[in-house]
Parts: C-alpha cells; structure tokens; sequence
C-alpha cells in the first residue's frame, strides 16, 4: 500500500511503473472514522490528491508529446458529496453538492484539482462521481454514473 502523502515514495512509484494510465480510487471513504478524525481525511483526499497529481505530472512531462497524448488519469469519487438521496432516492447530473459530514468537503476539492490539472496543463484526466445503491426491486447493486469532469464537451476515452 501506498501512502500519497508520502511524496517520495510516491515519486519511487510512479517511476519505477512509469504508468500511461492512473485509476485514482477516491482515498478515504468512511464518514463515521471522519466525524472524530477529519484532519487524516483533509491530508489524504485533498493533500494525497495535490501530491499525486504532481508526481504523476512530473512523471508525464517527461515523456515525448505522442506517448503524453494517449495518457489518462481517471480520478474515481463517491456519491458521498451529494449528502442524503432525499424523497426520490436518485441522484442525477443536476443534483447538487450537499455535504453533510467531514469527510464529505475533502471529495469536491480532489475533483477540481483533477480537473485544473486537466485543464492547465494539459494533461488528460477525468474526474468520476459514482452512486452505488441497491435496488429496492433488484437483489444485486446497481451502479450510476453521476458526474464526469471534465464536462461536458470532451468525452472520456
């Protein structure tokens, strides 16, 4: 397990697998650790965001401009953001951000930072909502979409 606080192991990471394609699954996840222990929640999803971002940017630049092209980040979050699903148990494209607890604030702020790097840099990486819910009618779990960024205009790969 790697710790994205820690740059220089993350450096030693990126490095050595000299990845052309990062799935960034959100770090930290559990709203009932974040209510008493929010600061570890702000350093992983927020300070592990910025600091992995910046690995992997360092790791991208160096590559020749056709093997940055096919290069892709995908940050992937969860529905945490969007508080409780409220009287019709769905979210949508349009539901707005409600954070409810600790943890909640430190997703948005890893997303947009998907997205500047995206945007001011230049390199490629999208940013995922996810909602994984049970069906009331269904025994499985059903999985939704929620949100990508950055969007809309550019599909995803």
């Amino acid at each position: 397990m790697l710790n994205l606080r820690m740059r220089q192991p993350t450096a030693e990471a990126v490095q050595e697998i000299d990845p052309d394609l990062v799935l960034y699954l959100a770090a930290e996840s559990h709203v009932d650790r974040s209510i008493d222990g929010h600061s570890a929640f702000i350093e992983s999803n927020v300070t592990g965001t910025f600091k992995l971002l910046q690995t992997v940017r360092s790791q991208w630049q160096s590559h020749p401009t056709e093997r940055q092209s096919g290069f892709r980040l995908h940050h992937i979050s969860t529905d945490e953001v969007f508080g409780s699903l409220g009287a019709t148990g769905r979210l949508s494209e349009t539901t707005p951000y409600a954070p409810r607890s600790p943890i909640r604030p430190t997703k948005p702020p890893a997303i947009t930072l998907v997205s500047a790097w995206d945007h001011t840099y230049g390199m490629p990486g999208w940013a995922w909502d996810w909602s994984a819910r049970k069906a009331p009618s269904s025994p499985g779990l059903t999985v939704q979409s929620i949100r990508r960024y950055p969007a809309p205009g550019r599909p995803p790969p």
